[in-house]
């Protein structure tokens, strides 16, 4: 059983209003409104010099940065190979009102979940050569050509793999999922007369083992893709007063601590 992603889960989860906000998917179809409003942005981003700063401060007034930089980067750290002309939903508060946002779903063609999809998939050539053209990959193609922004999403990527999605911590959240369905999982599966050993080799097998190698393939392919010569390894001395916590690093009883994280430092 899983949430459906329709106005009900944006008014429950983000307070937005059911009548008015608008929802597309995929190549810009309506789920809920006007398709002339990401139509617009979309065009805009296309064809403006998103360098020049009045037009980029345009971008931003309509399209959540952040978030779209964590949607991107996740997809691409996932190996996701139905994506981006495909499993894709974005969503508006209104006409008047609020930013664009991706929203995050279907992940079943992800981390190697299928033979035909290898955990060193290089997602940069796969949205901008094998997916060239969609809606998306153009967009996300067209947001890297500014320079700020291309700087922060790389960066933003080496964050989650030193943080969220590293090894470690990636583990523990497929261990705390299936810990907490583990007493419904066979019984779910004989219900439904589906193949209790597939979810067994996914759950212990596959996915771990992705979790293991994923981070190095992706900044293989960010290096690859970039040319850039390698990540380079940077020490913080944290103190009390600084606080960084995209990166993980937070003080620990008021105490001094050192912590080694990798970076791309693109010119």
């Amino acid at each position: 059983m899983r949430e459906r992603i329709d106005t009900h889960h944006l008014e429950h989860n983000y307070g937005a209003d059911p009548d008015s906000v608008l929802i597309m998917e995929a190549e810009n179809w309506s789920v809920q409104g006007d398709t002339i409003h990401f139509w617009n942005l979309m065009q805009f981003i296309y064809t403006q010099d998103l360098n020049d700063p009045a037009n980029w401060a345009h971008v931003e007034s309509l399209l959540d940065i952040p978030s779209c930089k964590d949607y991107f980067a996740l997809e691409i750290q996932a190996g996701n190979v139905d994506w981006p002309s495909n499993n894709l939903k974005y969503w508006k508060p209104s006409i008047a009102q609020g930013k664009w946002r991706y929203l995050m779903f279907d992940l079943d063609a992800t981390m190697q979940l299928y033979g035909w999809i290898p955990e060193d998939v290089d997602m940069f050539d796969f949205v901008f050569v094998y997916r060239a053209g969609t809606v998306h990959a153009e967009l996300f193609r067209a947001l890297m050509t500014n320079h700020e922004f291309r700087r922060t999403f790389l960066n933003r990527m080496a964050d989650l793999m030193n943080t969220a999605v590293n090894p470690e911590n990636f583990q523990a959240e497929v261990d705390r999922i299936t810990n907490t369905f583990s007493s419904e999982i066979e019984r779910h599966y004989t219900r439904w007369d589906c193949w209790y050993q597939m979810y067994l080799d996914h759950a212990f097998g596959i996915i771990p083992q992705f979790a293991l190698a994923r981070n190095t393939h992706v900044r293989q392919s960010v290096l690859d893709y970039y040319s850039f010569p390698n990540a380079p390894l940077l020490d913080f001395d944290v103190f009390p007063r600084l606080r960084l916590r995209p990166l993980g690093l937070q003080r620990r009883n008021g105490a001094v601590f050192r912590r080694t994280l990798e970076a791309f430092l693109p010119a």
